[in-house]
């Protein structure tokens, strides 16, 4: 069993990423950036540091559930490193949290890797409903990527961002009951309520899982509006199935 104590969440980069990341789930898989195009479900679009103790990219691709996981008529991207990293949802550093005790906390729930963290997947599943994100990292560093949602729960239940731009969102945090898998599995629901400049509303429900599997870490969140919430027992099904699908590859 992985020490719950040593595992630290690494990094804030985006408030959407990290309570509604299925808004850049699905700009991602509709619209590309400018001068990269999205890279086709069968193929990887992945870097990692060059080490025969890690997986290849192709042997880590082909251990992401399969398209058919999510459902009839759901559109499946492959999403590479930089997507993640630097997604167009993502706010200034500049943005504040409060309480700003919190700040990690809340960060360690975006999927923010970098190829030197080691082999990196990654894919969007997006839906008329909803979408979801799926990450499989296979890295020497399991524990510094880990976020301890356990704790964000406990410590910050409820926490207040403000951007630059005038946005605001309120974001309430719930323990979400999955599987027992692997060396160590957790989850969250995260209620979003968003108010734009504009003063457009915004409020959306995110799922997010986590388990740790030796040296892989799986990253599951499903997010929809919150008057069309993701299903909690189908996503701990999928999760369930996320995780079985990595180990059994």
């Amino acid at each position: 069993m992985t020490s719950r104590s040593a595992l630290r969440p690494r990094r804030l980069t985006g408030l959407l990423a990290a309570t509604g990341v299925a808004l850049l789930v699905s700009s991602c898989a509709e619209k590309p950036p400018s001068g990269e195009a999205g890279a086709p479900p069968s193929s990887s679009s992945s870097s990692a540091p060059s080490s025969e103790a890690r997986a290849s990219v192709e042997e880590l691709t082909a251990a992401l559930l399969p398209a058919e996981a999510f459902g009839p008529g759901a559109q499946v991207t492959t999403v590479n490193v930089q997507q993640l990293a630097t997604n167009p949802g993502a706010v200034s550093p500049e943005s504040t949290i409060d309480p700003d005790t919190c700040t990690e906390g809340v960060g360690g729930t975006q999927p923010a890797f970098t190829p030197d963290d080691g082999t990196i997947v990654a894919q969007t599943a997006v839906t008329e409903t909803g979408a979801t994100v799926e990450v499989l990292v296979d890295a020497e560093d399991i524990e510094g990527l880990t976020p301890d949602l356990a704790d964000l729960v406990a410590q910050c239940p409820s926490v207040t961002v403000n951007a630059p731009d005038g946005s605001t969102a309120t974001i309430d945090f719930t323990a979400l009951e999955v599987p027992e898998v692997g060396d160590f599995s957790e989850a969250v629901t995260a209620n979003l309520a968003l108010t734009a400049p504009d003063g457009t509303n915004l409020t959306l429900t995110s799922l997010l899982a986590v388990a740790v599997d030796g040296d892989r870490f799986l990253f599951l969140q499903q997010a929809a509006p919150t008057s069309t919430p993701p299903d909690p027992a189908a996503f701990a099904s999928l999760f369930e199935d996320a995780f079985e699908a990595q180990h059994d590859a």
